[in-house]
């Protein structure tokens, strides 16, 4: 187990959650008759069309930055969302910011930006390029942060991914999959709608001897690359063995998935589930949700998968917030389990290793319950790990 349960502390949650998604001031969709022209603009064979994107990546938009829009840009519209008059940015509020990258100063490079905006201390923002279990290690530094003798009054989480700016359009691999995303939420000790009350995070290597095909998972390289605007540049893009990392991939997402389950079946007699616990995921692309998916029908047929996948892609650390803040939506449309206190939920994540992206791969899974404002609720999250690799460095900017 990564840490006890226990009845006898206020519990750790998440009291806020915004999605920009829905802000076409911000972004422009990017449809698959697009990606299909920009897969072939360097000469390879790429996708025949629209359909053939559909298929290959189990997407049908996803989005890019308007040009006029920034980065920061985007960390100042969550923050905007996320406070009001009432809880303003104080001197005893933290902001993690991830921002996934091939360059990995990319992100505290952001972190100071936005500080320097804010007009706040840079050891306020920090930056992290976590990659796409990014939100379960933020999570996680939020529980570190919040468990200090002094700890901060709140913890905000900014993922803020434009993987257009690190990707090639023209490589089949990736630019049917990656999509830009702005989520942010907010976390802090006490009873919430969404409340943790268990979570485990690691980077593990993948052996030679356990390694399906010679070579890296990921490698950066600069080189000649297309834009997602379609123009030819110089650009420092992350490339992928996409048939080793869906193997090791798929693996390791049900390592998790069984890891959870395990911790699910070790919770209170006192605290029992009333309906089968729902796993928010975080979505690669197509062919590996859809084998997830099986995986789950085969071994836990009652748990639904939610998905949403299709309108948005892979949003890297944003995939699993942008659930969470669709949470009642999408259950209404994808599952007859209702939104209510104590429904369980397991989040679920696999991905690269930012810090080492040749021959490791991250994963992780958190236990949430659904709660209620009005509901005392007496959980609470240790904040042990169990992994040798166990995130301790609240300022690290290549996790």
């Amino acid at each position: 187990m990564p840490f006890p349960y226990s009845p006898d502390t206020v519990g750790f949650c998440i009291s806020k959650v915004v999605d920009l998604a829905d802000r076409d001031d911000l972004f422009e969709h990017l449809p698959n008759e697009r990606i299909a022209e920009l897969s072939r603009s360097s000469g390879q064979p790429g996708f025949r069309d629209a359909a053939h994107v559909l298929r290959a990546a189990g997407i049908r938009s996803r989005r890019i930055l308007r040009p006029d829009v920034t980065p920061v840009d985007l960390a100042i519209h969550l923050l905007q969302d996320l406070t009001t008059a009432a809880e303003p940015l104080t001197d005893n509020c933290v902001i993690l910011l991830a921002h996934s990258h091939a360059i990995p100063a990319a992100a505290s490079d952001l972190a100071g930006q936005l500080a320097r905006q804010l007009h706040l201390p840079q050891n306020q923002v920090l930056g992290f390029n976590p990659g796409c279990t990014g939100f379960l290690m933020l999570l996680r530094h939020a529980q570190q942060l919040l468990n200090q003798p002094a700890p901060p009054s709140r913890v905000i989480l900014l993922h803020v991914e434009t993987p257009e700016t690190w990707h090639c359009a023209a490589d089949r691999q990736f630019c049917g999959l990656v999509g830009a995303a702005a989520t942010g939420c907010v976390v802090q000790l006490s009873v919430g709608p969404l409340e943790i009350l268990q979570l485990s995070t690691d980077s593990r290597p993948i052996t030679p001897s356990a390694q399906v095909a010679p070579g890296p998972l990921f490698h950066a390289e600069h080189n000649q690359c297309v834009s997602f605007r379609g123009e030819h540049q110089q650009q420092t893009v992350m490339r992928m063995h996409g048939e080793a990392v869906y193997l090791h991939g798929i693996q390791r997402l049900l390592t998790e998935l069984h890891a959870a389950a395990a911790a699910i079946s070790a919770l209170p007699a006192s605290r029992p589930a009333t309906t089968p616990p729902v796993i928010v995921a975080h979505q690669p692309g197509g062919k590996l949700l859809r084998a997830f998916q099986a995986a789950v029908r085969t071994e836990f047929p009652a748990w639904p998968v939610l998905a949403n996948l299709l309108e948005q892609g892979n949003t890297i650390s944003a995939t699993i917030p942008a659930q969470l803040a669709r949470l009642q939506q999408l259950l209404a449309e994808q599952t007859t389990v209702p939104y209510r206190p104590g429904q369980l939920l397991i989040l679920l994540a696999a991905g690269i290793d930012m810090q080492r992206p040749a021959d490791h791969l991250r994963g992780g899974w958190a236990i949430v319950r659904i709660g209620a404002d009005d509901t005392p609720v007496r959980d609470t999250a240790d904040t042990s790990d169990t992994s040798d690799t166990a995130d301790t460095s609240g300022t690290s900017t290549a996790e």
